[in-house]
């Protein structure tokens, strides 16, 4: 929730009140303390929790998680701190500790399964107790580090100093480091710190490199920081004791309020069925773009935010085959001619034409007479004789 500020309050407060706010400071906010952001390890995977989520860290160029930060220790718990889970420590898990100390001298106040009165003396906290076996011991060791990026000594993005525990397995690295830049004169919060993983190693252990010497504006900035509330938290708040929701009970007194009646509901009418729809193949859909998760600019590079809740992004559609053309074949190495088909077996994108009947068979002609020599004209007369008749008028005339 945000106070909204209303223009009339640019006035001071009445000066009757003078004295009395003395009096009230810290009344209405009193034993409120916002939380801290904590980076947690899970594998080699660097990863900010605040508020309630998870920021894993990537590379700058979203090829994989980082493998370094670059980092000011603004601040050390000289004391190791320690934590005992009765089943173990699982790793990436955010449950509290079934037992822990802040200052590794006695227990924290609240905690759930309380071990021992004094640390010194736990039966957890010895050598050859590990869960699973092992040398190591039940209860483990590490030391609080406030942290703030390199980059944004102020680190608004989340709320200021970061929580780091330096685990068991790098209290020695991390006080070699310690010494060996203090005989330099150079104390650990006065320089730039890369800390990434030993590619050596299979679990997580750190190794811890100079970067550069702070400039004056950043150390007036570490300066205020190691004064600060906020450090000391960090480096040294208990464990908040485990205390499980109660819903408060109703008072009993208090007239409870009756439901007011409801009328039976009555069933709308249905409306006549729609006839039969004629079948329709359905279009082809494409899936909608999936949008990565939002990612936001921090100290230590990009940090990814988790989606809540997580959803699986949607398969995509495959890829349909492009249309083939006329005159072109699809193939495993792209689109080639189509062949020429034979005009006895026309292929699919040519026209069938019927062929055409067979021409009627002529018979052969014969050659013509040549013609023959004009007879000489006959005069036919009267006569329809016989021949001889003809010529026995012939004669007599």
């Amino acid at each position: 929730m945000n106070a909204v500020v209303n223009q009339t309050f640019n006035a001071p407060a009445s000066s009757i009140f003078n004295e009395e706010r003395a009096k009230s400071q810290g009344e209405l906010s009193g034993g409120i303390t916002g939380g801290y952001a904590i980076m947690r390890i899970k594998g080699k995977v660097w990863a900010i929790h605040h508020r309630a989520q998870e920021h894993p860290l990537m590379r700058d160029d979203g090829d994989g998680p980082r493998n370094s930060i670059d980092v000011v220790i603004l601040k050390a718990n000289p004391l190791l701190s320690k934590t005992w889970y009765e089943n173990g420590f699982e790793e990436g898990s955010t449950n509290p500790p079934d037992c822990a100390s802040a200052n590794g001298v006695v227990p924290d106040q609240g905690v759930p399964k309380k071990q021992a009165e004094a640390c010194a003396g736990c039966p957890r906290n010895q050598w050859n107790t590990a869960v699973g076996g092992g040398r190591g011991k039940a209860c483990g060791d590490h030391r609080r580090l406030a942290i703030v990026p390199l980059a944004d000594l102020k680190n608004e993005a989340f709320g200021g100093p970061i929580l780091l525990r330096v685990p068991a397995t790098s209290l020695t690295d991390a006080a070699a480091y310690d010494a060996k830049y203090d005989r330099m004169g150079y104390p650990y919060y006065a320089i730039g710190t890369k800390i990434a993983f030993d590619t050596k190693e299979a679990y997580p252990k750190f190794v811890f490199e100079a970067l550069r010497p702070l400039t004056d504006a950043e150390a007036q900035q570490v300066l205020e920081w190691r004064k600060s509330s906020e450090v000391a938290r960090v480096i040294s708040e208990e464990v908040a004791p485990f205390t499980p929701v109660q819903t408060a009970a109703p008072f009993v007194n208090a007239p409870q309020p009756q439901p007011a009646p409801q009328p039976a509901p009555q069933p709308a009418p249905q409306p006549a069925p729609p006839p039969p729809a004629a079948h329709v193949t359905p279009p082809h859909v494409t899936p909608p773009h999936v949008t990565p998760p939002p990612v936001v600019p921090t100290g230590f590079g990009w940090a990814a935010s988790a989606p809540s809740p997580v959803q699986a992004a949607p398969a995509q559609a495959p890829a349909q085959a492009p249309a083939q053309s006329p005159g072109r074949q699809m193939t495993g190495f792209g689109a080639i001619p189509a062949p020429v088909t034979p005009a006895s077996n026309p292929g699919p994108m040519e026209t069938q034409r019927p062929a055409p009947p067979p021409a009627q068979q002529q018979p052969p002609q014969q050659a013509a007479p040549p013609p023959a020599a004009a007879a000489p004209e006959v005069t036919i007369t009267k006569f329809d004789a016989s021949l001889d008749e003809r010529l026995a008028s012939l004669i007599n005339e």
